[in-house]
Order: structure tokens, then C-alpha cells, then sequence
């Protein structure tokens, strides 16, 4: 499993936008960047979460590196 409290990322940039991406769309197998990686991710982890609910678990990932303080909506 991906250290997320680490500045490396393994199918994102780290930014709070592309975790988003990440966690809206999944990762296809054909795209992983760890070719050791074994399972794909469904879009949503594969549960059936609202739009908020996926930014929230991205603003919390995010924060596991990052710290506290969220970017501002522009960012």
C-alpha cells in the first residue's frame, strides 16, 4: 500500500485536484504507474458516494502530507 504521508505520489501529482481525478475515475490496470500494483481501483473506491463525500476522503488524503490547511477553491 502507497505511504500517503509522503511527498511521493503513485497515480496522481498530490495535488488536491488530481486525487480528486483519482478517486472520481479509478485507476484502469493499463494505467498503473507501479506495474507491481495488483488490483485496480474503481471510480469511488467502488462504493456509491455523492460528490461532496469524494471531496471530502480527497481533502483528508490530501491533508495526511500536507497538513491541516486545505488550498483555497482557486487552487
Amino acid at each position: 500500500m502507497p505511504d500517503l504521508t509522503d511527498a511521493e505520489w503513485v497515480q496522481s501529482d498530490g495535488s488536491l485536484e488530481g486525487i480528486r481525478e483519482t478517486i472520481m475515475w479509478g485507476v484502469r490496470r493499463r494505467d498503473f504507474a507501479d506495474e507491481s500494483r495488483r488490483f485496480e481501483m474503481n471510480p469511488a473506491g467502488g462504493m456509491n458516494l455523492e460528490w461532496e463525500e469524494m471531496a471530502a476522503v480527497a481533502a483528508y488524503v490530501w491533508s495526511m502530507e500536507n497538513g491541516t490547511f486545505l488550498p483555497s477553491r482557486g487552487n
